[in-house]
């Protein structure tokens, strides 16, 4: 296998998290409402893997392309509670990445069914990552789902709320957010499971009072709260599994899984670099920064 089918099959284990792993059929479907890359504005973009940013869930980035945006640190507070809009909690979504090489990186365009529709089982499974490619004209596309929320509201910045509204077979999706990952760096570490990565956006999670939380604890202390909970390597898996998944999870040594139901609502706030990591099940984490 050369290199960059090398950079290309990380690419996939990498996208799979917050994004991973086709859900799709072998069933050939109708081309998609888009025939190529979308022009958006530019994500600025790092060489080492451990911070290379990877495709988000919900925001969409609108630093400009001259300029690189300001990492700042995430900060866990409590209000009495949270503002009232559509509870996302156990809320299914999914994903379809494109990736294309462009100017010596790896670009990814995210998509999502958030507020469009709820990923029926049926339009999902009739979509297919290879004929989704090639009337991409994409060198890959990652179909990252199902998933589900496992917090209560997301208050997102900038133009997230915003983005082209495309049809990928009988699925509605509007554009999230461009990630760039050099090809340098395509290639850098040794697994995806329990390591962080960093992901350009700013928002704002709320973890709503008297509901339960769960969190990945690092040998360090360092805290992951769980956003999200995926049916990717295990399709049974549900909300009521969560109390006890630890017991399933392969945690790597001096790892602790852990369930807490906070008094009040806690805001997990990102402006600039959220640091994300999965479990073995492809379930994602974001972590609390003191």
């Amino acid at each position: 296998m050369n290199k960059i089918a090398i950079k290309i099959v990380w690419l996939g284990f990498l996208l799979s998290t917050l994004v991973l792993t086709a859900c799709g059929t072998d069933t050939p479907t109708a081309a998609p409402a888009i025939t190529t890359a979308p022009s958006t504005t530019a994500v600025a973009s790092t060489a080492d893997v451990t911070t290379a940013p990877v495709a988000t869930t919900v925001a969409l980035a609108t630093t400009p392309a001259a300029t690189a945006p300001v990492a700042t640190t995430s900060a866990l507070a409590t209000t009495p509670a949270a503002a009232a809009t559509r509870p996302l909690r156990n809320v299914r979504y999914c994903e379809v990445i494109p990736v294309f090489q462009e100017s010596g990186k790896l670009v990814q365009y995210v998509y999502n069914t958030m507020g469009l529709n709820d990923c029926p089982a049926d339009a999902w499974n009739m979509l297919n990552a290879n004929d989704l490619a090639k009337n991409l004209g994409a060198i890959k596309v990652v179909l990252n789902g199902p998933r589900y929320w496992v917090l209560d509201q997301i208050i997102a910045s900038g133009d997230s709320v915003n983005g082209e509204v495309k049809t990928f077979g009988d699925l509605k999706m509007q554009y999230r957010a461009k990630i760039e990952v050099p090809l340098s760096s395509a290639t850098a570490g040794s697994g995806i499971s329990y390591t962080a990565i960093a992901v350009q956006r700013n928002t704002e999670y709320v973890f709503s009072g008297g509901k339960p939380i769960y969190q990945l604890v690092s040998p360090e202390g360092d805290v992951y709260i769980m956003q999200t909970y995926a049916q990717i390597v295990d399709p049974k898996l549900t909300i009521n599994d969560l109390p006890t998944l630890g017991t399933r999870l392969k945690l790597p040594t001096g790892w602790q899984y852990r369930s807490t139901t906070p008094d009040q609502d806690l805001h997990l706030v990102v402006n600039g670099t959220a640091y994300v990591l999965q479990d073995d099940l492809q379930n994602s984490y974001q972590k609390v920064i003191k």
